[in-house]
């Protein structure tokens, strides 16, 4: 099908509108990650448009250090898989003659769903076929492809356990005025994820911690310079 060009899932959802016996086709979202403490280890990931993808449990199955698993730069994509940001597909996969990245599959696009619909390498094309074809479009690029169970790979990171309350201080250790006052910044109004300031008050503590506890950036050594984590660049990706 071809349609204007889109960068969003809700783009996708607005002009790409199959019908017939394609009506029901399953939209793939497709991310391109790599390993920033080894970037010999990237992965192009084929998954459904609705299913989690939890970075921390990828990084605990494949072994790479907390937080330097990332999503890849439209230069490195381009030059692994011949394709421009914001069109990453299955079929990009062709292009990695050199077979330097693994394709990861979303077990349930090959089992939930009968047909399933990708980019054919532009965002103004989209194509439905029946996801049964998916294992024979791998072997003809003469892939392997890793089919994991994201849903249950989620499910199995523990939940991070609730820091143990501080003990209450001694009589006589009155609080300094600026610090109790900074306190009770972070109190009022505190959000329960894990935000303890609120806009209002303390506007710059607030977007700090929003940017950071969302895994959006992740600050560097040096003074000025910032690292984009995987959930920013999707989301530039899309814009």
């Amino acid at each position: 099908m071809d349609h204007d060009g889109v960068k969003t899932m809700a783009d996708m959802f607005e002009k790409v509108v199959f019908t017939g016996e394609y009506e029901k086709a399953q939209f793939a979202k497709n991310l391109f990650l790599y390993d920033s403490k080894n970037k010999k280890r990237v992965w192009l990931c084929c998954v459904s448009h609705d299913t989690e993808v939890n970075m921390k449990s990828l990084e605990k199955k494949w072994g790479v250090p907390s937080g330097k698993l990332r999503g890849g730069s439209a230069d490195l994509m381009y030059e692994l898989l011949g394709v421009k940001a914001g069109a990453v597909n299955l079929f990009s996969i062709m292009n990695d003659k050199e077979k330097k990245v693994t394709l990861i599959m979303d077990k349930r696009l090959l089992e939930e769903f009968p047909l399933v619909a990708f980019h054919p390498m532009l965002n103004t094309h989209t194509t439905a076929f029946a996801a049964e074809h998916i294992p024979k479009i791998v072997k003809a690029t003469e892939h392997e492809m890793e089919v994991i169970d994201f849903v249950a790979l989620a499910a199995a990171v523990p939940a991070v356990a609730p820091k143990p309350a501080k003990k209450p201080k001694a009589e006589g250790g009155a609080e300094k005025p600026q610090k109790a006052q900074k306190k009770a910044e972070k109190v009022k109004g505190a959000d329960k994820k894990s935000i303890e300031y609120t806009k209002e008050e303390n506007f710059s503590e607030w977007y700090q911690q929003v940017i950071t506890k969302a895994e959006l950036i992740e600050y560097y050594e040096i003074s000025g310079c910032y690292i984009l984590r995987p959930n920013s660049y999707y989301i530039w990706e899309q814009i």
